[in-house]
């Protein structure tokens, strides 16, 4: 997980550097394959509105960027925590929430959510 969350900030670096802006077309897949605009679609831009301290323009851009910022932020620290205390929080939580979304009351309004994101995108012509 400590490699997605590297992962995660490294491209955030990146696509805020000029060399991204010159790029001037999408990288995700999804958009140039169909044309349409995916559930994640803006989570990047999303997350530097909010570094720039933009909440209302992160929640028009992708709500989903919110999530993305707290995990870019918390993760860090929940890791360092755990190393330090030799407790095993992370892992245990992790177990509860891959447990818990197996189950309906938790899937289906996840299912929701992503698809009421998606709507959003797409009607925004993202």
């Amino acid at each position: 997980m400590s490699l997605f969350w590297l992962a995660g900030v490294l491209w955030l670096v990146i696509s805020s550097s000029n060399a991204m802006a010159d790029f001037g077309t999408s990288v995700c897949l999804f958009k140039q394959t169909t044309g349409l605009a995916c559930p994640s679609c803006g989570t990047t831009r999303s997350i530097q509105a909010l570094l720039h301290g933009d909440l209302l323009e992160a929640l028009t851009i992708n709500p989903l960027g919110l999530f993305g910022f707290a995990a870019i932020v918390m993760l860090p620290c929940w890791f360092l925590a755990d190393g330090l205390t030799k407790k095993t929080s992370m892992f245990l939580s992790w177990n509860f929430l891959e447990t818990n979304l197996k189950k309906p009351v938790f899937y289906w309004p996840s299912i929701l959510v992503i698809v009421a994101n998606w709507v959003w995108n797409i009607t925004k012509a993202l």
